[in-house]
């Protein structure tokens, strides 16, 4: 009979008893915290790579803005073509061509030679005013508006006998011929030349050519010629012996587009300028020695001496003027409303107000305790560039000012019902809104308070860093915690043995 065995499983070893007192390390808890402080890093990380990448299309928001400017600037162009640029006006001169004979040895003979100088004698003291008649014109359909106006100028002054005795004092020199003329910039802006007259002599104006160095045009006639000099020698011959001035007076109409200015080119020269404008600007030249701004219209007053000018009474015809220019007086009709000037400065604070519309989202995200995926945050930002360019399109259309509500109201609800699907809660929604529409009203004051802007935009970030500091006072940011110490029981010791004896 066979005998039925049953096979015995192997016995495994008895467990060794846990020492008393010990705990698995928490493992779970040390990786959560890393892990939430790697993830709360790598955002901000990742947030600030989106900032970079949103520059792009504030970038190309701005490219459209200078384009649009260009289009203005053209704009301008075509209307100074049919009416007349800014100009530049100077009172009128003594265009002399002096012969000047000398001698020269060629070969040990003795030869002589001439040569033809072309002088421009400046008068000693010139009286100028213009009265300006404003308006403003409009093209592309009334998209461009451009100030522009019709000047009476009138002015009068005198030549004195010594400044031409002084040329012709010098050897070898005969006069050849002389004009008289006045420089202006731009000859389609001349409406009519009612008066010029000099010593009492009418004068028949007529293109002269250019003169100086800076593209300016003469317009005047000729007091004598080499075949004919009898005229101006006899006026000026007259004057220098008798030694009295020669005076003139000269009276025009003249178009431009937002500016005038007028060389000082005499030994003393005032100017005085009245226009029915609200806001003109005298920058550039010489400040006005006197001014009156009013709503209704300005006045203002200039004087030039020789020493401001830095040019000399006698000059050459080609001379460089640009010292003459650096003391010219200027006068500016300004667009206070100019669109194009305010939206570059709302796209300055563009990069700003992304970055603080980021950080207030992270706050709330932080205080919250919710997550926002970065692509919400992409979106919100594509939002706030699309802003400018609805800002620029519609303020060519109906202003800058309800233009910049219009934009902002339409972002605002655009990103308080996008935050509102998003974290499916409209309070939420609203705060962001909130947020952003109080942003929108920061920026507008930082553009509407030109003269404080600085101040307002540096106290106002200071503050709302103070806010962000003081919410954020009690966060670790996602550090780990500190592991407690946990003290030994029934006599553990710190490395796990049991004083009675039991072995490790």
């Amino acid at each position: 009979m066979t005998e039925n065995t049953t096979p015995v499983p192997p016995q495994l070893p008895p467990a060794r008893p846990s020492p008393v007192g010990y705990q698995a390390p928490p493992s779970s808890m040390f990786n959560t915290a890393l892990l939430k402080k790697v993830s709360t890093t790598v955002k901000i990380f990742v947030l600030a790579a989106l900032l970079l990448l949103l520059m792009i299309p504030l970038m190309l928001v701005r490219g459209v803005l200078q384009e649009r400017s260009n289009y203005r600037e053209s704009a301008e162009r075509e209307v100074a073509q049919g009416w007349g640029g800014p100009q530049m006006i100077s009172p009128p001169v003594l265009a002399i061509s002096a012969r000047r004979t000398y001698k020269e040895f060629v070969n040990e003979k003795e030869i002589e030679r001439s040569s033809t100088h072309p002088f421009l004698l400046l008068p000693s003291d010139v009286k100028a005013s213009a009265t300006l008649v404003t308006t403003e014109r409009s093209v592309a359909s009334g998209l461009y508006t451009f100030p522009v106006y019709t000047a009476a100028i009138e002015m009068q002054g005198n030549f004195l006998a010594s400044d031409l005795a002084k040329l012709l004092q010098v050897e070898g020199i005969v006069l050849n011929s002389a004009s008289f003329e006045f420089l202006l910039s731009d000859l389609d802006g001349v409406a009519a030349i009612e008066s010029f007259k000099i010593g009492g002599l009418d004068i028949q104006p007529a293109s002269m050519g250019a003169a100086l160095n800076n593209g300016t045009n003469a317009i005047g006639g000729p007091l004598s010629n080499p075949e004919a000099p009898v005229r101006a020698h006899t006026m000026l011959a007259d004057a220098i012996a008798a030694k009295t001035a020669l005076p003139f007076t000269l009276k025009l109409k003249l178009r431009g587009v937002r500016s005038i200015s007028a060389l000082p080119m005499a030994r003393s020269f005032s100017f005085k300028v009245d226009g029915a404008w609200p806001d003109p600007s005298f920058i550039g030249g010489l400040l006005p020695a006197e001014r009156i701004v009013k709503p209704t219209g300005f006045s203002a007053s200039w004087q030039v001496s020789e020493f401001n000018r830095n040019f000399p009474q006698i000059a050459a015809r080609d001379a460089d003027a640009s010292a003459l220019e650096r003391a010219a007086p200027i006068v500016t009709l300004v667009q206070v409303a100019d669109v194009y000037a305010r939206n570059d400065r709302a796209g300055k604070y563009g990069a700003l107000f992304l970055v603080m519309t980021f950080a207030g989202f992270f706050l709330v995200e932080v205080l919250m305790k919710i997550r926002l995926h970065p692509m919400h945050y992409l979106q919100i930002g594509l939002a706030l560039g699309l802003f400018y360019l609805m800002l620029l399109a519609l303020s060519e259309q109906i202003g800058f000012n309800k233009a910049y509500w219009v934009a902002a109201t339409a972002i605002v609800l655009q990103v308080g019902g996008y935050t509102s699907a998003v974290l499916k809660a409209w309070k939420r929604g609203l705060a962001a809104a909130a947020l952003i529409a109080s942003l929108y009203a920061f920026l507008y004051i930082l553009i509407a308070g030109k003269s404080y802007s600085l101040v307002l935009g540096s106290f106002g970030l200071f503050a709302l860093l103070s806010a962000v500091m003081y919410l954020t006072r009690g966060l670790n940011w996602g550090e780990a915690p500190a592991e407690p110490i946990q003290e030994p029981a029934n006599g553990a010791t710190s490395n796990g043995a049991i004083s009675n004896g039991v072995v490790k």
